[in-house]
């Protein structure tokens, strides 16, 4: 109240002074109004108001007091509103203070070095502090360390400047920092002397995380739109390389050690990484992995086929079904991974994946949804590169086609001469003459039409503007001299009001197809001459089962004529049980595409006959089966013969089979065609086991072999002979066999084969190697015998033998001296009879 009374007391003595000044300047003009005659020039003006009887001094000291009065009333009504105002300020303050109490901010009041005055509710509350702990410290106080000191130093001179306004850290009674939103102003006096700092802080805590979310959004959505833009820009022969420069980028972002991708092959059974990106100081895989079996990841790959994402935090908790996964997981010293299934056209054709190698780390929702995006990015473009290869190869090979095809296009004038406006480049290619002959020569074309073509062609040409759409062929000269066929399309182009504007055309050499078209027809003939010539019966039959054509000879062999049969099916044609026969051969080839041979035997006007067909498919330029050529031949004869021979031949069988003797038959190739029942069970085999197989190979022994192939040779020159060999059964036990073999002959004496008469002669052959061997010993002792020649004299009575020296000795003597014979003695029978009777006589005992 007392500031109030100083500021009132001012006032009036302002208003005192102002009075005394006023008096002053009144003297002072009274004087100059008297020595200036200022009241004359008064009295002139007075007399446009002769109302007035003022005079002169009257009139001033009206004025000054006039001026006095309404100077003075505006300086004694300034005090009184004065305190008017003091006492609404008053009530305006404490609205204030009880505003700046209450308020959610956080208001603080320092002096001017930073020390606090005043602090509201919320700040105490959101600092955690009381009254006592703050109030004449230093607002540092509540400042984090963490805070960026340079801002710190910034505050308070700024603020003393005249505000300031940032964000900073600052820092609770418990030690916990968080941001917040500052705005700084002074507080002045009257006299406009800074006397206080106002301080108004926002936690912006909640807000702070939110901008920092939305700021990772904002530059996670960048990084997509950056990855999105350069796959839209890059050309598909790059795009491997974009894929691995977008997962660097992604890498970066989310702060992990690698990035890649894994694409499955065709048949979805192995998979391959094909593009990585790691960080400074982790080990590439890529090399590693390539060609790995699906099956190999069981609880991954259910997971990916239904298009989840698998997100691992922490691979040691990886549950127990993830065992392989989780294996190889760990042996790359991967901590969290997440990875993201490439999908395209809802197919599965791959996944990405990030590992997080150093530590553990956690995915969240968005992070996982915006990866998605990417993953379906990837999958997009290369699906888009398959597309844009299989595209360019079809592109290649369409432009191959093109350009192998004698095409011309152009354009003219809608003109009684037609001129041509435009022709492309491949003109010269096919004419040989350059465009611009065409072009600039207006009657250049017209004037190389065949005579015989040339007013059939114009004609043809000028009626485009009647028929919108002409197509014609015609003969034209190029510059070789020859004359072309070439096909013309032509098109009359027209404006929006339906006039002609131009004409539009397309060449196309056709010289090749109309000689074919002429080859046809010339072939045609030839065949259809070649049909009717033919001693069998032809015919064609169409998907209907229709005959199409039939030759003289088919007609004849039915008894009826050409035009008679065809447009008939076989049901028309053959008796019943035939017709199905032959409706069931004709749907077979339709069926399989196949050739197929039939024989069948039918009565024809009472005569029965056999018929060999031959039913082969026709096809049309696609590929397509669109009828069946039959060639039918009487073989009725043939058949006769083949069952005289079947006859023969079984007699023929019965009596090979009924002689002791093996009986074997071979081609000139010495191939099997006939084995006997006696020479299979000489030899151990089974008819079949034999026939079709080379006998040199499995009956001879390759030491016989040679001899074989001699004998062989003979035969094909005509020559029969005797001869023994040694054979195997398929024991493998060697027998002795006599051969007797002669070539065979065809009714032209064309010798075909060989048949042979084998006799086992192993028994004889043991025979005579025993007797050969008793001879041979019979020899060899013959020659170790020594001979006794000559009269040898021997005593009748004692059978001693005189020697050449007279000396008379035993028998066994002499013959041991000469010859190498050594006796044993012994008794005979006889001697042993005479003996024992002799001994007994001896032994007898006496009566």
């Amino acid at each position: 109240m007392s500031m109030k009374f100083i500021r009132v007391h001012r006032k009036l003595g302002k208003a005192f002074k102002d009075l005394a000044i006023i008096l002053i300047i009144a003297v002072i003009f009274f004087v100059f109004a008297v020595v200036f005659n200022f009241f004359e020039k008064l009295e002139e003006w007075r007399k446009y108001g002769e109302h007035s009887q003022l005079d002169e001094i009257v009139l001033v000291l009206v004025i000054l007091a006039f001026s006095f009065g309404i100077f003075s009333y505006r300086r004694w009504r300034e005090p009184k509103n004065e305190i008017a105002k003091s006492e609404h300020a008053e009530a305006k303050i404490r609205l204030l203070a009880q505003t700046v109490a209450s308020a959610k901010d956080c208001i603080s009041i320092t002096d001017t070095n930073d020390n606090i005055l005043f602090l509201n509710d919320s700040f105490l509350t959101t600092y955690g502090y009381s009254d006592e702990e703050l109030l004449g410290k230093n607002i540092s106080i509540i400042r984090s360390p963490a805070m960026n000191a340079k801002v710190a130093n910034q505050i308070l001179p700024n603020t003393l400047a005249g505000g300031w306004y940032g964000e900073v850290i600052n820092r609770r009674k418990d030690g916990a920092d968080f941001p917040v939103e500052l705005w700084t102003s002074i507080v002045k006096n009257e006299l406009g002397e800074t006397v206080a700092l106002v301080g108004v802080a926002r936690d912006i805590t909640d807000s702070t995380r939110a901008k920092e979310k939305l700021l990772y959004h904002n530059e996670f959505q960048r990084v997509i739109t950056t990855i999105s833009t350069e796959f839209i820009k890059v050309d598909t022969l790059r795009i491997d390389e974009t894929i691995e420069k977008s997962l660097q980028y992604l890498g970066d972002f989310v702060k992990v050690d690698r990035s890649y991708v894994f694409l499955f092959s065709g048949d979805r059974t192995k998979m391959d990484n094909t593009h990585e990106w790691c960080a400074e100081g982790i080990e590439p895989q890529i090399k590693n992995l390539k060609g790995l079996p699906v099956e190999a990841f069981p609880w991954w790959m259910q997971i990916l086929r239904r298009f989840e994402n698998i997100i691992v935090p922490n691979v040691s908790d990886m549950p127990v079904e993830a065992n392989a996964e989780k294996e190889i997981l760990q042996m790359q010293d991967i901590k969290s991974v997440v990875v993201i299934p490439m999908v395209s056209s809802n197919l599965l054709v791959g996944f990405l994946g990030f590992d997080s190698v150093q530590f553990e780390r956690t995915w969240t929702n968005d992070e996982v949804s915006l990866l998605r995006i990417v993953g379906t990015i990837f999958a997009d473009m290369i699906e888009k590169r398959k597309s844009d290869e299989e595209l360019r190869r079809k592109e290649q090979h369409q432009a191959l086609v093109i350009q192998s095809i004698p095409m011309v296009f152009y354009t003219g004038h809608v003109s009684p001469d037609m001129a041509t406006t435009w022709i492309s480049e491949q003109v010269e290619q096919i004419t040989g003459f350059a465009p611009k002959q065409f072009t600039e020569d207006t009657m250049f074309w017209q004037s190389r039409l065949h005579p015989d073509d040339h007013d059939r062609t114009l004609d043809k040409y000028f009626s485009v503007l009647k028929e919108k759409y002409i197509h014609t062929e015609y003969r034209w000269q190029c510059a070789n001299g020859s004359y072309r066929w070439f096909s013309d399309h032509i098109i009359l182009i027209t404006d929006e009001q339906g006039k002609p504007k131009e004409i539009v055309g397309i060449w196309r050499d056709i010289t090749e197809r109309k000689q074919a078209d002429e080859a046809i027809q010339r072939s045609e003939e030839k065949y259809r001459t070649l049909a009717e010539a033919s001693g069998d019966a032809i015919f064609v039959i169409d998907r209907a089962g229709c005959l199409e054509y039939v030759n003289e000879i088919g007609a004849r062999q039915l008894r009826r004529r050409p035009d008679e049969i065809i447009g008939k099916q076989p049901i028309d044609l053959f008796p019943g049980e035939l017709s199905e026969i032959q409706q069931n051969n004709i749907q077979r080839i339709f069926q399989s595409g196949k050739t197929h041979d039939d024989e069948s035997q039918l009565t024809l006007a009472g005569k029965k006959m056999w018929l060999s067909t031959r039913f082969t498919p026709i096809r049309n330029t696609a590929g397509a089966v669109v009828a069946v050529l039959g060639i039918s031949r009487d073989i009725t004869d043939r058949k006769r013969a083949e069952i005289a021979l079947s006859e023969n031949e079984e007699r023929y069988r019965t009596l090979v089979n009924t002689l002791n003797d093996g009986v074997l038959l071979v081609d000139n190739d010495d191939v099997i065609v006939l084995a006997s029942n006696n020479l299979c069970q000489m030899l151990g085999y089974r008819e079949e086991e034999l026939i079709g197989k080379v006998g040199l190979q499995i009956l001879v022994d390759e030491y016989f072999r040679e001899i074989i192939k001699e004998k062989n040779r003979l035969r094909k020159d005509g020559i029969a002979d005797r001869y023994e060999i040694q054979v195997l059964k398929k024991s493998g036990e060697p027998i002795w066999i006599d051969v007797s073999g002669a070539p065979m002959k065809d009714r032209e004496g064309i010798i075909y084969g060989s048949v042979a008469i084998l006799s086992d002669m192993t028994e004889r052959k043991q025979s005579e190697e025993e007797r050969e061997k008793l001879v041979l010993e019979l020899r060899d002792a013959l020659a170790n015998i020594k001979t006794l020649s000559g009269l040898v004299p021997i005593c009748s009575s004692c059978k001693k033998i005189r020697d050449d020296k007279g000396y008379w000795e035993q028998v066994e003597s002499y013959i041991m001296k000469h010859s190498d014979a050594i006796f044993s003695h012994g008794f005979c029978p006889e001697c042993t009879k005479k003996y024992m009777d002799d001994l007994k006589k001896l032994t007898k005992p006496t009566t």
